[in-house]
């Protein structure tokens, strides 16, 4: 329960007290001393939806070479109709922004495969989680990135 109240405040806090102009001083002014992965998410998930749509670059295809770097774990979740799974941005300066995944069954028909886009906000050098409803192949799912978008990053810290 502890945890859950810890939470609530925290998002509240950032949403509704912040005077932040943009989604990069959010991100800055609150991170700074921030010790757990868990908090650190809260804070983006919050930044993030306080400066939904807005501040963020344009998002345009990565190169082959960028979507090489992309890897993880996924398949079907608790529900047979839902996959889901955890990426790793192996990119030092890019911020993946989404996900085109081809899904189908190992050994099975071409005719089966079926490609699926996943929105995602995955950080240079790090892991996010993706999620979405599909239609389950049979025989055993085997899947891969098609491609990617997202936008470079740039020096975050030249306006300080």
């Amino acid at each position: 329960m502890s945890k859950l109240f810890i939470i609530l405040s925290l998002t509240v806090f950032i949403c509704a007290c912040s005077q932040e102009s943009s989604y990069d001083e959010c991100i800055l002014k609150h991170m700074e001393g921030v010790n757990s992965d868990q908090a650190a998410k809260l804070i983006h998930n919050s930044c993030r939806s306080k400066f939904k749509g807005t501040n963020l670059p344009d998002s345009s295809i990565l190169t082959n070479e960028q979507t090489s770097k992309i890897s993880g774990k996924a398949g079907p979740g608790f529900q047979a109709n839902y996959f889901t799974g955890d990426i790793y941005n192996g990119n030092q300066e890019v911020t993946i922004t989404s996900i085109e995944i081809a899904i189908y069954s190992e050994g099975g028909d071409f005719d089966e495969i079926k490609n699926y886009n996943a929105t995602a906000y995955i950080p240079p050098l790090s892991t996010g989680t993706i999620g979405f409803s599909f239609i389950p192949v049979s025989g055993k799912i085997k899947w891969h990135i098609i491609r990617a978008k997202g936008f470079a990053n740039t020096n975050r810290d030249s306006h300080l």
